[in-house]
């Protein structure tokens, strides 16, 4: 179960990731984007499609901006759901991961003020974390983007504002 003010955030910043996912994917000139169901999201682990491309997508309200840097995977969850460490592993998760956070505007509709876009074929699931222990919704796995391959971050604005990215010819929406 989702927490009521994470929903609110993820709700609230759609808009948002939909024009970034539409910058990062050039090519499909804002066609062939499309939210998943909630079978896809549980069984295959995303949240968007660009083409055929699989995108998680997790946004953090702005409070939690003090961890740029850091990212989570669920690794246990009491529903009896699939997490997405045994998606991971499995093979069975997003293709890429958007990672972002957000603050809410009433004159701008909001911000997605810093943010990651990762390879997840690229992850390591077993690179050094932390385990933040789950309460009544899940455990998760705390990751440094810094612990992960050096192409793993195909994207990212960073909070002073600045701007990486990188086409690598593998990614692709189709």
């Amino acid at each position: 179960m989702i927490h009521p003010n994470d929903r609110r955030v993820e709700l609230e910043s759609h808009p948002a990731v939909l024009r970034l996912l539409t910058r990062l994917f050039p090519e499909v000139d804002g066609k062939d984007i499309r939210q998943s169901t909630l079978d896809e999201d549980r069984n295959q682990g995303a949240d968007w499609f660009v083409g055929s491309a699989k995108i998680a997508v997790r946004v953090r309200s702005a409070f939690y901006s003090r961890y740029f840097g850091d990212f989570t995977i669920r690794e246990c969850r009491p529903t009896g759901y699939k997490t997405e460490l045994e998606k991971i592993r499995e093979n069975a998760w997003a293709d890429y991961y958007f990672y972002g956070f957000w603050r809410p505007d009433v004159h701008t509709n909001g911000c997605m003020f810093g943010w990651y876009f990762t390879d997840m074929r690229r992850f390591n699931p077993n690179a050094p974390h932390t385990i933040m222990p789950g309460d009544h919704e899940a455990t998760v796995r705390i990751y440094k983007i810094t612990g992960q391959p050096p192409d793993f971050v195909i994207a990212t604005r960073r909070l002073d504002g600045s701007v990486f990215i990188q086409y690598p010819t593998q990614r692709t929406a189709a």
